[in-house]
């Protein structure tokens, strides 16, 4: 074991002597691991930082986006107002 090793193993042990692991978020449950096989190996943690940033790629954005639209044009029940609201997207 390198030095470096033996450091982390020795802190890891006084942090779990002085309970510092006692009260974690998640403590008990079982680690839910995301299938990332369709990921390529060197993208993989360039994938879980932007997902854990909550960034989502372009194209899942605008279909979002338009999920949205969607949801507000079948809100408006007035004729009038709907093609208002039409204009406005159209610009």
């Amino acid at each position: 074991m390198d030095c470096f090793a033996r450091i982390a193993e020795q802190r890891i042990r006084e942090a779990l002597e002085n309970g510092e692991f006692d009260n974690l978020k998640g403590r008990g449950k079982p680690i839910v691991l995301e299938d990332e096989a369709w990921i390529p190996e060197d993208l993989r943690m360039a994938y879980r930082f932007l997902k854990n940033a909550g960034c989502i790629p372009p194209e899942l954005e605008t279909r979002n986006e338009v999920i949205n639209l969607f949801t507000v044009m079948n809100t408006i029940d007035d004729d009038k107002e709907r093609l208002k609201k039409i204009r406005e997207l159209n610009f």
